[in-house]
C-alpha cells in the first residue's frame, strides 16, 4: 500500500513539474509571437518607487528612486551589465536625474518630512557627489518648495517647480527667474505649480504643470501658453521646435504642431506619468495599470507585453538602434526597471 500511495506521489511530481514547463514554454513562445511587440521583457533591477530614467547608450545610463517609510531611495549608475546606487538618501518625493554630459550627472532630492521638503541638489562626477545650494523658496511658514522638473541643455539649465518657481543655472548658481504663474498671494497653496521643463535648443523651451499650464521659453523670458485642457500635465517630451508631445492625468495626450497644442483621444483614462519622443513617427507614453502605449501609424497602440509585469509605470526612455532601427526601451516603476534589451536580467 506505501509503495503504491508513494508511486502516486512520483506520478503527480512528473505531470505537474511537465505542466509547469508546458506552461512556461507557452507563455514565453506567446509573448514572443505578439506582432509588433516581438521582444521579451526583462527585470534589470529592483527599486523602491522607482522615479526617473535616462539612457545615454544601451549599456549606460542613470536613474533614481523615492524610497518609501525607512527604506532609503537611490541614485543608480548602469554600467557592465548592472544596475548599482551611488547615493542613497531619506524617502523623497519627486527625486529626478541628469546627465550633463559624459562625466557628470545631476540629480535633486527633497527631504521629506523631517526635512520639511527642503531640495538638495547635486552632481556627481564619477568620483565625488557635490552639493550645489539652492535659494531657500518657501511653500508655506514651514515648508519649501519642491522642484520635479529638472532639465539640462548645453548652458540652458532649469529647474521648475511647486507654485511656480523656475531657478536659473548661471555663473555656478541656482538663481530665481521670472515666472509667469508665480504663486505670490497663496491663497491656494497648488496654484502654479510646474511639474516638468524641457529645453529645446538655448533660446527654446516648454514646461506644464497644475490644471492644464503650459510655458514656453522664447526671447530669454517664460509666458503662458494656450492650453485646451484643464487636467494636471506631467511630462513632456519633444522631437524640435516644431512637434512634440504632452501627458498627464485622466489619460490627457497632448500633441504640438507648430503652432497649438491640440488634445488627442483615446479609449485610455490612466494616469499618465511619462512620454518619450524620438521624431514625429515614433514615441511612447507609460503610466499606471501596466501602461505602455506606442505610436503606430498615427494610432497609439498598446503593448500587451508589459501588462505581465504588473507595475505602475513612472517613467520611460528609448533608444533606437542605429543599424537595425529597433527601440530598445526602459522602463521604471514602482518595484523595477524593465528592458526590452537583452543584456541582462530575467525574462518575463
Amino acid at each position: 500500500m506505501r509503495k503504491v500511495f508513494r508511486l502516486n506521489i512520483y506520478l503527480v511530481l512528473i505531470v505537474n513539474t511537465f505542466l509547469f514547463i508546458s506552461c512556461s514554454d507557452i507563455q514565453k513562445r506567446e509573448i514572443e509571437s505578439t506582432g509588433t511587440f516581438t521582444k521579451g521583457w526583462y527585470k534589470q533591477t529592483s527599486v523602491e518607487l522607482g522615479n526617473r530614467i535616462k539612457m545615454i547608450t544601451p549599456d549606460y545610463g542613470y536613474a533614481i528612486s523615492r524610497g518609501r517609510g525607512d527604506i532609503y531611495g537611490n541614485a543608480y549608475q548602469f554600467s557592465d551589465n548592472r544596475w548599482k546606487p551611488f547615493y542613497e538618501f531619506p524617502y523623497s518625493d519627486y527625486p529626478s536625474i541628469v546627465p550633463v554630459d559624459s562625466t557628470k550627472v545631476w540629480f535633486v532630492i527633497h527631504q521629506t518630512h523631517r526635512g520639511f521638503y527642503r531640495p538638495r541638489f547635486y552632481e556627481f562626477n564619477q568620483t565625488d557627489i557635490l552639493e550645489i545650494k539652492l535659494p531657500p523658496l518657501m511653500w508655506d511658514d514651514v515648508d519649501y518648495v519642491m522642484f520635479p522638473g529638472l532639465s539640462v541643455f548645453g548652458n540652458q539649465r532649469w529647474l521648475a517647480g511647486q507654485q511656480g518657481n523656475i531657478l536659473y543655472y548661471h555663473d555656478n548658481k541656482w538663481t530665481p527667474f521670472e515666472s509667469p504663474v508665480l504663486n505670490v498671494e497663496k491663497t491656494n497653496l497648488r496654484d502654479g505649480d510646474l511639474f516638468d521643463v524641457q529645453m529645446i535648443t538655448e533660446n527654446s523651451g516648454w514646461a506644464v504643470g497644475r490644471n492644464g499650464v503650459i510655458l514656453r521659453f522664447k526671447d530669454n523670458r517664460w509666458e503662458k501658453f494656450p492650453s485646451p485642457v484643464a487636467d494636471n500635465l506631467q511630462k513632456i517630451s519633444m522631437a524640435n521646435e516644431n512637434f512634440g508631445w504632452i501627458v498627464g492625468d485622466r489619460g490627457t495626450i497632448l500633441q504640438y504642431n507648430g503652432i497649438e497644442w491640440k488634445q488627442v483621444r483615446t479609449e485610455y483614462h490612466y494616469h499618465f506619468t511619462s512620454v518619450k519622443t524620438i521624431d514625429e513617427k515614433r514615441a511612447w507614453i507609460c503610466g499606471r495599470q501596466s501602461l505602455l502605449l506606442e505610436l503606430i501609424d498615427d494610432k497609439w497602440v498598446e503593448n500587451p507585453e508589459v501588462k505581465n509585469l504588473y507595475e505602475s509605470f513612472s517613467d520611460v526612455d528609448v533608444i533606437i538602434d542605429s543599424l537595425t532601427g529597433e527601440p530598445y526601451i526602459w522602463l521604471i516603476g514602482t518595484g523595477g526597471i524593465y528592458t526590452n534589451y537583452k543584456s541582462l536580467g530575467v525574462s518575463f
